[in-house]
């Protein structure tokens, strides 16, 4: 009999994190309305859900001739993030509009 053991499922997650401040202005004689606003957003990078982390190839850490060297993780190296990237920063968006 031949069995085949496969690697146990492996979920994934992103965080999103949003703000947005708005307004608007109206001008009553002219009839002109401006909005405006500014959106804070943060996009995260997919992490599992398990405490190793994903796996990354690092190049610093590589030796020619080594089985796996350069390859390290989350649970191996703590200074790897989970998701085995670092994230982007916050991005702004300014919003602008008029209405007569």
């Amino acid at each position: 009999m031949n069995e085949q053991a496969l690697p146990p499922a492996v979920g994934y997650g992103v965080k999103h994190h949003l703000l947005l401040r708005d307004g608007s202005l109206e001008a009553e004689p002219a009839g002109v309305t401006v909005d405006y606003g500014l959106r804070f957003e943060h996009y995260g990078e997919a992490y599992p859900d398990t405490p190793y982390g994903m796996a990354i190839f690092d190049y610093q850490k590589y030796q020619n001739g080594v089985e796996n060297s350069g390859i390290t993780w989350h649970s191996l190296t703590p200074s790897v993030p989970l998701s085995g990237v670092s994230g982007q920063p916050v991005l702004l968006s300014p919003r602008f509009g008029s209405f007569h």
